[in-house]
């Protein structure tokens, strides 16, 4: 019998929102970015512990 884990990550996502004014009070651009980001969680405690190491 085979057993599958979830190795553990960690995600974070940020989140931007831009206004910019074009014409005061009469026309506006507004835009909003999402950013995302992921680590595995045991690849860098590995690194961490390495670095420590030396």
């Amino acid at each position: 019998m085979v057993e599958c884990r979830k190795l553990p990550d960690l995600k974070v996502e940020n989140k931007i929102k831009v206004t910019i004014s074009i014409i005061p009070l009469l026309l506006t651009y507004e835009g909003s970015y999402n950013f995302e980001s992921s680590i595995r969680l045991d690849e860098a405690w590995k690194e961490l512990r390495a670095l420590v190491r030396q």
